[in-house]
């Protein structure tokens, strides 16, 4: 085995959660499927010096964001893969990354869902990733005629200036923030400006970045990107270079897991009690909840519950009942091995046709060919 070892050097941005899971997967596809050594840390450069690249390796493994560290990749001659389009994948390096515009579609779906009519983007001004999620979620707003906003941030970033433009939204509202560290900047900045979390403003980011999303109160909304599957998925590819072999295609997008929801999206509609039945149907809707169950718990009676709950989501209650369903589903399809025996019971539909035929009328496809479409490893 020692003979067959490979050495993989990573150059990777590991500044936020979404590079540090990306090195995560990476890794754990080189304990499980291949006789590797990575070689690591092998950070980005500091200043205007490129990083310094392992020539030696035998593969590379790639998702540097700077100018200097792109123009460094491409000085390396053995197999390389990206992790990015950007720098990369645009310069003829076979790549694989998240679809940036359906990050922004999720957020988008996510505040709508929870009756928010009036919402703005927070984004970083000559950023790539964030000037596609910015554009594609002013797109949805736009698509749907609501009022919205944007706000590019500069560095040094000026917290006066987003505070005012915070102040100046009607409430309630929502925010994207096109990654988890601007969004948790909007809800500091939120909270020094008065303006309260959730109930007048609800904030959602972009990477399910932990450190941002869980250690600070409000816990922070994100969409989860599937960095780990990246980087599991872009060590594979990397892998069948190596071994002469011709990849399927020379660049992929894979859809996002989808939303993780935390204290800073919590509905807050003006109507009290579908607020709290919302919230019900997003707890319990995948272990079975049925409309019945609401009419037991609260006092209202079963044509007052849909027509309220209508005029609130443009929903009834059991048409949300099965989004919830649904969408924890596809999850599970997405980044779990569970089976479809396990997902059904899992997302709350009474048998595993049930979950079957819901995916396929919502989707056109089977489950295994959803997982297959939505780039499932077999880890």
């Amino acid at each position: 085995m020692a003979s067959n070892l490979r050495h993989i050097g990573i150059l990777m941005d590991v500044s936020t959660g979404e590079g540090r899971e990306m090195v995560r997967g990476a890794a754990a596809y080189a304990r499980q499927r291949a006789n590797w050594e990575i070689v690591f840390p092998c950070f980005e450069s500091q200043g205007l010096d490129p990083v310094n690249i392992p020539y030696w390796c035998d593969g590379l493994l790639l998702r540097p964001l700077k100018l200097a560290d792109q123009e460094a990749c491409l000085e390396f001659k053995g197999p390389k893969f990206g992790l990015v389009w950007r720098g990369i994948g645009s310069r003829g390096i076979p790549f694989l990354t998240t679809q940036g515009k359906e990050v922004a579609r999720m957020a988008f779906r996510h505040l709508r869902e929870n009756g928010i009519e009036r919402m703005g983007v927070v984004g970083f001004k000559d950023s790539g990733f964030s000037y596609v999620r910015s554009r594609s979620f002013q797109h949805c707003v736009d698509e749907a005629g609501l009022e919205g906003g944007e706000f590019e941030v500069v560095s040094p970033p000026d917290r006066s200036l987003l505070i005012q433009w915070l102040k100046g939204w009607k409430k309630p509202f929502g925010i994207f923030a096109t990654n988890d560290m601007l969004a948790r900047e909007v809800v500091n900045c939120a909270l020094e400006a008065g303006i309260l979390i959730p109930g007048q403003l609800s904030v959602i980011g972009a990477g399910n970045d932990d450190t941002f999303c869980t250690v600070a109160g409000p816990t922070l909304s994100s969409v989860d990107p599937g960095a780990y599957r990246i980087g599991y998925e872009g060590a594979r590819r990397l892998d069948l270079l190596m071994k002469g072999e011709t990849l399927p295609r020379f660049g992929e997008r894979l859809p996002p897991l989808g939303v993780i929801t935390r204290e800073s999206t919590h509905v807050a509609f003006h109507d009290p009690l579908i607020a709290d039945i919302l919230c019900v149907i997003r707890d319990e809707a995948p272990r079975g909840l049925q409309v019945s169950d609401l009419l037991e718990r609260f006092p209202v009676s079963k044509s007052t519950l849909n027509r309220k709950f209508r005029e609130s989501t443009g929903k009834s209650p059991s048409e949300e009942i099965q989004r919830v369903r649904l969408a924890r589903a596809k999850f599970l399809l997405r980044s779990s091995d569970l089976s479809n025996e396990h997902i059904a019971v899992e997302s709350g539909y009474p048998t595993p046709k049930a979950f079957y035929l819901a995916l396929r009328a919502d989707t056109g496809m089977t489950p295994r060919a959803f997982r297959n479409h939505s780039g499932r490893a077999d880890r």
